[in-house]
């Protein structure tokens, strides 16, 4: 359950997990985190990822544009890569 784990810690364990091939169990601690810590928006790009990594683009569309509109202010790294990876789901293609 990585308790006491930072959300950036579980986020990059799935990571891990999808270039791994894991891609389910991938999936599994990128909904834990996001149940663990929704307000917080990279669990909202890990379900992004998550869901790309199994196929399911649709829902991975979903969260990316949630994770878009939860960026911190100031993050100017962020949102173009989320931008173009929501185009890359709307094409079919996975984005990990």
């Amino acid at each position: 359950a990585l308790p006491g784990a930072p959300v950036f810690q579980v986020h990059a364990y799935g990571r891990q997990l999808i270039a791994a091939g894991e891609k389910q169990k991938a999936l599994e601690v990128f909904l834990l985190n996001h149940k663990n810590n929704a307000a917080v928006w990279p669990t909202n790009y890990g379900l992004a990822r998550g869901y790309s990594a199994v196929g399911d683009y649709k829902k991975a569309i979903k969260y990316l544009e949630i994770a878009l509109t939860k960026v911190p202010a100031g993050d100017t790294l962020n949102p173009p890569i989320m931008k173009e990876n929501i185009e890359k789901l709307k094409k079919g293609q996975d984005i990990n």
